[in-house]
């Protein structure tokens, strides 16, 4: 309640200093600044002879990160879109054909081409019931998959040169003390995710991202950390999260089970269903109603959420690749970017 009512306090006096601001300019009421040459690289102000850097406003807010990473995307996103024009226009030009002929061409090629799974697959999480899908939708999915084919295979054998660096947030100090983790602690990478059990894009973010990137770099090459970020507006994600860590401090395997049937079952999540999926794993039960009546974990996710708040966590999922975010699910084409990255910086350091 406490932390609540700070929130809109503080988003109350932003809000009436900004209309403050836009309706009085008199020089009783602003803010007096002179423009001056930095005194060192990074210093953005000097706040009554305290130097303040620049660093350090990413640091205490992740949206001011969030803008420079947001024009990066820009910026990658017309690149990748001017490789596709090109790379269509090279093979529309080697079959002696326009784009617009060639584009048709392959868009028919994708049909027989592309097997109905992988339909399935990209559509999974992107609509309620793939299965349903109609047929006209399904048609352009193939259409798109097939292209990226195409260009993907092209650029694997003509690589293009990338300049383009990615930002880097500061450095962030997480607490992993009693966290639910896996793969090997000492692990290059460590992805730290902060989640909601009863939100259905973490659910589908765990199926789509998380499980995929456990398989495609293991155990040894990459970590994973779960945080909890229970919102208010869903009334059984915290004690989901606080049945999740009871099973945790039995095992941790357990907890990995736990953790996929209650996102399995998201609609399901009362006192009863909770006991239900902790049998239905193997848990020691007398302890596990022991650990939920004592309400033993309760301090460790508001604690968790706590700390999300802090490092500028305001909805679910959101992740972290060793300090670098990556808010919402995002394509995991990018999380697989980073991960390769951080991966070649831990080379070379």
């Amino acid at each position: 309640m406490r932390l609540r009512t700070l929130l809109l306090t503080t988003q109350f006096i932003a809000v009436c200093a900004a209309g403050f601001l836009a309706c009085s300019q008199s020089s009783e009421s602003k803010l007096n600044y002179k423009r001056m040459v930095t005194p060192s690289p990074g210093v953005a102000a000097k706040i009554f002879g305290e130097e303040l850097l620049e660093v350090d406003l990413e640091k205490s807010n992740i949206k001011i990160f969030q803008k420079r990473l947001d024009v990066y995307q820009a910026k990658r996103r017309e690149i990748d879109e001017r490789v596709r024009k090109k790379v269509f226009e090279k093979l529309a030009e080697s079959k002696k054909m326009t784009v617009d002929e060639y584009m048709a061409k392959e868009m028919e090629n994708a049909k027989k081409k592309t097997k109905d799974e992988e339909v399935a697959r990209f559509l999974k999480g992107r609509v309620e019931d793939p299965s349903t899908a109609p047929a006209h939708i399904k048609d352009q999915v193939k259409g798109i998959l097939h292209l990226k084919k195409i260009v993907a295979s092209y650029t694997a054998k003509h690589p293009i040169e990338l300049h383009l660096q990615r930002p880097r947030a500061p450095g962030i100090q997480f607490n992993f003390d009693g966290a639910a983790s896996w793969g090997n602690k000492n692990a290059p990478v460590t992805l730290v995710e902060y989640s909601d059990f009863q939100c259905p894009f973490c659910q589908r973010a765990d199926d789509n991202i998380v499980k995929e990137l456990k398989k495609k770099f293991g155990k040894s090459k990459l970590r994973v950390v779960f945080k909890h970020f229970p919102l208010s507006i869903h009334k059984e994600a915290k004690p989901a999260s606080m049945a999740s860590m009871c099973i945790h401090e039995q095992s941790q395997a357990k907890f990995w089970k736990y953790h996929d049937i209650i996102f399995q079952n998201q609609r399901k999540l009362g006192d009863k269903d909770l006991k239900s999926y902790a049998k239905k794993i193997g848990a020691n039960m007398k302890k596990f109603e022991e650990c939920m009546s004592s309400k033993k974990y309760e301090q460790l996710v508001q604690s968790d959420f706590d700390e999300g708040v802090r490092i500028g966590v305001n909805s679910t999922p959101s992740f972290f690749v060793n300090s670098q975010p990556i808010l919402g699910a995002r394509p995991i084409e990018e999380f697989s970017e980073l991960i390769e990255e951080e991966l070649q910086r831990a080379k070379k350091n």
